[in-house]
């Protein structure tokens, strides 16, 4: 006859990891609604997946603002030219024009932003020669450090181009499944509002970004 299955220990650790989970909880929001209303940071909720694996659908995350200086790499918050505000065509935003085939949108349009905030990486800066093959980003000829990207399968592969003084170019993570700087060309400085700099939901993937 075999002993049964001690169950004490399981039974124990459930309701103190409730305890811990009921205390953690408050005292997190707590310390997330000082930082964003004494510290200077904006709290967001990602609406949508165009930044996975990197950020998931529904993450809560935090952008630091005040003064900044965009990088290479940086997730930003930004705003898209006014034009592409109703979702209808991303590539209305394009100053040039839709554009062509195995083309990114590579005219600026400084004008009026969105009301709508996106949430992207910034992956070229002024100056640099981009171009993008299968989804994955080569800057002045050195490709991109970010791994892990979803495959891409529409608008994957454009030609180069150089990205204007005074601008950046932004994409999505999850390129096959997103609207970014392909439809609406370069970034100036007044279209990010600042870097995203953690995340503090859910709690198990709690930390910077």
């Amino acid at each position: 006859m075999t002993a049964p299955e001690p169950a004490a220990t399981f039974t124990r650790k459930e309701p103190r990891r409730r305890f811990l989970r009921l205390l953690i909880v408050p005292v997190l929001l707590l310390a997330v609604g000082f930082a964003v209303l004494r510290v200077g940071f904006k709290a967001y909720k990602l609406p949508a997946p165009s930044m996975q694996p990197t950020l998931e659908v529904g993450d809560r995350i935090l952008m630091k603002k005040g003064g900044y200086d965009p990088e290479v790499g940086d997730i930003v918050i930004l705003h898209a030219p006014a034009s592409v505000d109703d979702f209808s065509d991303p590539a209305e935003g394009c100053k040039g024009g839709k554009p062509a085939r195995r083309r990114a949108c590579e005219v600026p349009d400084d004008g009026p932003r969105a009301e709508a905030a996106y949430v992207q990486r910034i992956v070229a800066g002024p100056g640099d020669l981009l171009k993008l093959r299968d989804g994955r980003v080569t800057v002045n000829g050195v490709p991109e450090r970010v791994t892990g990207l979803p495959a891409c399968q529409n608008d994957c592969t454009f030609q180069g181009f150089e990205v204007p003084a005074g601008h950046w170019f932004t994409l999505g993570d999850n390129r096959g499944n997103s609207s970014d700087g392909r439809y609406w060309g370069p970034l100036n400085r007044a279209a990010i509002d600042g870097p995203v700099v953690a995340r503090y939901w859910p709690l198990e993937r709690l930390g910077g970004v």
